[in-house]
Order: structure tokens, then C-alpha cells, then sequence
């Protein structure tokens, strides 16, 4: 894997929106400052280096019950899971399966984030997240969490096109919290989110 140190700062100061109240659910409402106000919670950490996913990084996904899954049709377990997407591209359910798309446009923020709870004070955790990166081959798709100071980027030359499950591993915080984001790492770039199951160890 390569790596590259990187840092975002957000100065905004706003942490309601819409009637949101993002000091109680920092993903409410997700824009621009969503990172910021996780940061500032401690729930993502101040900076991280990317990881380049290969294909020789595929781990087989655990066997055993998971904690959690969310996924298009099921969005929210009371006390225990939720999610929120911004500029969304498309959704779509039907009795078998869910997508969501996600393509990152000039001056629109685009993300997915996931919210577990419920997880055991500094637990460790992998979040395996079941998504198909769009083309070109130089498009990515970058996923990080809690606990975790490095970022892990997909391209769709690594996964051939092909939908892939990518394990990002996570350290729950004193309150047994952890949150997970996907987001297009440039602008134009995008893919498919089918999904993320939780496990704990």
C-alpha cells in the first residue's frame, strides 16, 4: 500500500441545520462541516495518511453474527444504527436488493456516513463496506472510521469494476460509539454503496 499524510480544516462554525440538532447527531444533516464536528467529537481522528486498496488486501468477511448491518432497505436499528447521505446520485430498492450512488459534483458535498452504538467502551471493530467504484479506472471511492488514522482508497482499476466488499477497521470510543464515511475522493469521481455489516472482536 502507499501512503500520504492529508488534513482537512473546516472553519464553519455553524452545528444546526435545517432544524438538525448536529451537536446531539453530528451526521445529521450532512455538509461541509460534517468532518469537522466528528473531529471535534472525537469520533474520526484530527488527521490520517491513505491507503491505496489492492486486490492482494481482499480478507475473507467474517462467519460469525454481525453487530450491525445497514444497507439501502434497512437504514436505521433503534439505539444501535443509522446512516445519512448528501447529494446522494441515485437510490433504488427493490424486493431483492438496494443501491446507493454517490457522484461528486463541483460545489456540492457528496458523502455517506454510518453511526453505531451500543459497541462496548474501545471496542475494535471492522466495518466491511459492499460498494462497485464507476469508471474510469483512475475513479476512487475513499472510506475511513473511527479509531482509524488511515483512510483506505478504492479505485475502480483495483476492484476491475466489479462490486467488492472493503474492511476498514475501527476503535470504538469510551462510549461504544463509531462512525464510518464514503466519499468520492475528487470531484466527477463515484460509485455504488450496497451496504456495511459490523463486527466486533
Amino acid at each position: 500500500m502507499s501512503t500520504v499524510t492529508t488534513e482537512t480544516t473546516v472553519t464553519t462554525e455553524t452545528t444546526e441545520t435545517n432544524g438538525a440538532d448536529r451537536s446531539r447527531d453530528p451526521i445529521a444533516a450532512p455538509d461541509e462541516n460534517t468532518f469537522r464536528l466528528l473531529r471535534e467529537q472525537r469520533l474520526l481522528p484530527e488527521t490520517t495518511t491513505e491507503k491505496v486498496w489492492t486486490p492482494e488486501d481482499a480478507q475473507q468477511q467474517p462467519s460469525f453474527a454481525a453487530l450491525a448491518q445497514l444497507d439501502p432497505k434497512h437504514t436505521f436499528t433503534p439505539g444501535r444504527s443509522s446512516l445519512s447521505a448528501s447529494n446522494a446520485d441515485s437510490f433504488y430498492t427493490n424486493e431483492f436488493t438496494g443501491e446507493l450512488s454517490l457522484r461528486s459534483r463541483a460545489g456540492a458535498f457528496t458523502a455517506l456516513f454510518v453511526s453505531f452504538a451500543g459497541l462496548g467502551s474501545n471496542r475494535k471493530l471492522i466495518a466491511w463496506f459492499d460498494v462497485r467504484v464507476f469508471g474510469p479506472a483512475a475513479t476512487s471511492l475513499t472510506i475511513g472510521g473511527t479509531g482509524n488514522p488511515s483512510t483506505t482508497v478504492v479505485t475502480n482499476q483495483a476492484t476491475g469494476g466489479q462490486r467488492v466488499s472493503i474492511p476498514v477497521g475501527m476503535t470504538a470510543t469510551s462510549d461504544g460509539r463509531a462512525y464510518a464515511f464514503l466519499v468520492p475522493t475528487l470531484t466527477g469521481h463515484g460509485g455504488s454503496w450496497f451496504g456495511t455489516s459490523l463486527y466486533g472482536f
